[in-house]
């Protein structure tokens, strides 16, 4: 996750529900939130998936999966190698 964060322009940001936003109209390429609720992914999954991204846990299941919950989302196109790198195999 470290070197992921030295690679980024920026690694912290903006609040969990306009930083998906953000996601989602372009802006940002990549949101990981190693822990939230289901509330407050449950909305942001639509969203990002309609504008084209893809949207996980930190497994690599389709989110909100279940118990775990946490957020990997991306414009799609790095979705597979955020979750490599994240040491995660990408599961879509």
């Amino acid at each position: 996750m470290l070197q992921i964060m030295r690679d980024s322009w920026r690694s912290r940001a903006y609040g969990d529900f306009y930083g998906y936003l953000l996601l989602a109209e372009g802006a940002l390429d990549v949101m990981v939130e190693p822990e939230l609720s289901l509330w407050d992914i449950a909305a942001l999954v639509p969203i990002v998936t309609e504008a084209g991204g893809t949207i996980t846990d930190l497994a690599g299941r389709p989110a909100p999966a279940g118990g775990e919950n946490s957020a990997v989302a991306s414009n799609g196109m790095l979705h597979g190698e955020i979750l490599r790198r994240l040491g995660r195999p990408a599961e879509r």
